[in-house]
């Protein structure tokens, strides 16, 4: 039992984590998979500075290819080695290139394999996971830029449910894959440059202004004016002073369920999603944004269908995606897959920035939000971390949420009717690089590597 609330609002999922930071007072632990340069991973490490300062026991880890801006020596980019240097925290960087390479004769999966959970416990209560990162186009809201991503997360308030996640969250920070970051041997200093990021953020958070450019420093001057630029766009991030983190909650029974990436064994979240559309019987809603089906997804989701099941899917369109390969597999595959599941609708993206949301609801029942792809890296390769709430309150909330999108800015894939004509991938309007999707599609080689 938990106090869960459902975040779709970036500005909300922003508010949530820096207000957990804020008021630790014991520990923190940080798992992501990007966390940027930009005033949105500064302010967060900056804010972590400061805790470490205060004594806080912090543990932080990112994924080498994600965050590579955060930590690369010979680039001067020693963000982590700052915080590195205290003796209460300890961070890591996953699977960094040099020691991957090792491995890329035995199986090349390891080269691409990540560390996908994005997670942040404080104090061993307050928890958020989902499919945000840090970095502006996850925390901005749309209204202050149209080009902001539709993701989810879901904050939780539970000492036992953020002792499960900090099970998942050990399990990769204490694997071999992850590397400790040490002090740089360059003598690079990026102090000045975190306290800059945390304050430049408070203060907006707070509206008092912005930070005046006092410092003879260039560099210092120069991230000060870069910082109070990309803040004074986010005109509509005025609600931290009236946030709560419990309201809009539930109060719901929790579990949290755990992938390791592909050097560990653990794979609790592919069974249970098989579990779950097996157990089906009125309806499964999927929002992902990147749909390559697996052998046992397929195999689960014809099932379903033969019982009767209604399956609404809602994923990008070739306009909204980052990912050229994952939309050339969807392209290839989505006349099969709905001749093969005929009670599965796929509604795509259209005319916004594009959806990272992650998210499965089960007749109305449980709801699942987290970091799972419904791809093969998600089940075969990446870590994973997502959480099961079993709420029918949580969980149409949840629903709504998808269907208002399917509704909104969406387009549904048809197969043609003796009524209507096709409309696939390949109609959508204005998409990005056509013909690098259709040249990838030719590639059924590659399915298994995304």
């Amino acid at each position: 039992e938990a106090s869960v609330r459902l975040i779709y609002g970036n500005y909300e999922s922003w508010y949530a984590r820096w207000k957990i930071v804020s008021d630790a007072r014991s520990s923190l632990d940080l798992q992501y998979f990007i966390v940027e340069n930009d005033a949105f991973g500064l302010g967060l490490l900056g804010l972590c500075l400061k805790k470490a300062r205060e004594g806080l026991k912090i543990r932080i880890m990112v994924d080498m290819r994600g965050s590579n801006k955060m930590s690369i020596k010979l680039m001067a980019k020693g963000y982590l080695e700052e915080l590195a240097k205290f003796s209460n925290v300890q961070v890591k960087i996953y699977n960094p290139i040099q020691t991957s390479l090792l491995s890329v004769f035995s199986d090349i999966r390891r080269i691409v394999s990540s560390n996908h959970d994005k997670i942040l416990i404080a104090d061993g209560m307050n928890s958020i996971i989902g499919g945000r990162n840090i970095a502006d186009e996850y925390l901005v809201d749309p209204i202050d830029d149209k080009a902001a991503w539709r993701d989810t997360d879901v904050l939780i308030i539970s000492r036992e449910v953020s002792a499960q996640l900090q099970k998942a969250f050990e399990e990769e920070f204490e694997q071999l894959k992850s590397v400790e970051v040490e002090q740089s041997i360059f003598g690079v200093n990026r102090v000045k440059q975190l306290d800059i990021g945390w304050r430049a953020m408070d203060l907006a958070l707070y509206r008092r202004g912005y930070l005046a450019v006092t410092d003879s420093n260039k560099s210092q001057s120069s991230l000060i004016k870069k910082l109070n630029e990309q803040l004074g766009k986010y005109k509509h991030m005025t609600g931290y002073t009236g946030f709560r983190l419990t309201d809009k909650s539930h109060q719901s029974p929790v579990h949290m369920l755990d992938s390791n990436s592909i050097s560990g064994p653990r794979n609790d979240i592919t069974e249970n999603i098989v579990k779950y559309i097996d157990g089906s019987r009125r309806e499964i809603v999927i929002q992902n944004p990147y749909i390559v089906l697996t052998p046992r997804a397929e195999a689960a989701l014809k099932r379903a269908a033969r019982r009767g099941v209604p399956i609404l899917v809602h994923t990008n369109s070739p306009q909204t995606s980052d990912s050229f390969p994952t939309e050339a597999m969807l392209y290839r595959d989505w006349r099969s897959i709905l001749r093969d599941i005929p009670t599965m609708r796929i509604f795509a993206m259209i005319n916004r920035g594009q959806l990272h949301g992650k998210n499965f609801a089960f007749d109305s029942q449980i709801g699942i939000v987290g970091t799972y792809n419904f791809d093969f890296l998600s089940e075969k390769v990446n870590s994973e971390v997502v959480a099961v709430v079993k709420s029918p309150d949580f969980a149409k909330e949840l629903r709504g949420e998808i269907v208002s999108d399917m509704n909104g800015s969406s387009v549904e894939y048809r197969l043609a009717t003796a009524d209507s004509a096709e409309f696939g991938p390949g109609d959508v309007e204005n998409p990005q690089k056509m013909w690098l999707i259709k040249l990838i599609a030719k590639m059924g080689w590659l399915k298994p590597l995304l």
